[in-house]
């Protein structure tokens, strides 16, 4: 995590933003994210791009069409394949009205959790809400629920106008307080080279648990097998063997072996697949070995 408070008052356009990001930002490269922090902090002194922006927006919903938001709470400023910018609105929850876990999940009011990938952000607009930081190890983690992580907490800290903080992808947990009032903050946000291999997770940081997942990549793909796991046939078997042979993932390789496994059950099945289940676990790649065996009746522990 790194916080700054830099005392500038220089402007630049959201033009100039992107430029100096492309130019000197690698996206894998955390200090040198941090290090280009201050293009975010002086995007933020520019006060009519946003509202530029969001007259557009009106501009086309007055004409009948559609605008570019990736949920309601966020407004697409600018996207590219290695980073892209929104503006996150903050709003204070009317207390006179039912507060319901879906309002509080779509803000990710009081939710610990942690993010797969970099990004800087900076307060442009109110009050700013305060942020309970931890972070943790990623590579020491297994990923299901329930399992024992150890959370260090780091702090509180608030982002108030002008503000910047960098997360460190996989690593800074953060829980985000509701606003005194209305605030918005801008956010730079990196796409690794790679693709977001690594899952993102909830966590409950007074049992210090993983207690779920986020809408990340891995997630869905766990998703979907978990419904093929009750809704498959012989073929789905197959498919999740290519699927474990195949992918880079250790955790996908697991998910999808656990789930062909219960295809192993069934009398009917070729014992074709259960050969080739079995070989996986001779496998010594670093990524596939050593992640479980075979009982007697086929079960995978």
């Amino acid at each position: 995590m790194f916080i700054k408070d830099y005392n500038i008052d220089n402007s630049i356009s959201l033009e100039e933003c992107v430029k100096n990001i492309r130019e000197n930002v690698d996206p894998e490269d955390f200090g040198s994210i941090c290090d280009a922090s201050i293009y975010l902090r002086m995007l933020a002194n520019n006060r009519t791009f946003l509202y530029e922006k969001l007259s557009a927006e009106l501009f086309l919903l007055s004409k009948g069409e559609s605008v570019d938001l990736r949920t309601p709470q966020s407004i697409q400023v600018y996207d590219e394949d290695t980073f892209y910018i929104r503006a996150n609105i903050w709003p204070k929850i009317n207390r006179g009205q039912t507060v319901s876990g879906h309002e509080k999940n779509l803000f990710s009011y009081e939710m610990a959790h942690d993010h797969n990938f970099h990004f800087m952000t900076v307060g442009y607009f109110g009050p700013g809400y305060e942020t309970d930081i931890y972070n943790y190890d990623y590579n020491k983690c297994l990923g299901f629920h329930g399992e024992s992580i150890d959370l260090t907490y780091i702090g509180r800290e608030k982002l108030v106008p002008g503000r910047v903080f960098v997360y460190e992808g996989s690593k800074d947990v953060h829980i985000q307080r509701e606003p005194s009032s209305l605030s918005i903050s801008l956010n730079i946000l990196f796409n690794p080279k790679e693709g977001k291999q690594k899952q993102q997770y909830r966590f409950d940081v007074k049992n210090k648990i993983i207690s779920g997942s986020l809408n990340d990549e891995i997630s869905c793909r766990l998703f979907i097998m978990d419904v093929l796991k009750e809704i498959g046939n012989e073929k789905t078997c197959e498919l999740l063997l290519d699927v474990a042979r195949n992918t880079n993932c250790g955790r996908t390789h697991v998910y999808a072996l656990r789930a062909a496994s219960t295809f192993m059950l069934n009398e009917n099945t070729n014992k074709h697949f259960r050969k080739e289940f079995s070989r996986f676990f001779e496998d010594r790649d670093p990524v596939h070995a050593g992640r479980g065996s075979l009982d007697e009746s086929g079960r995978l522990y």
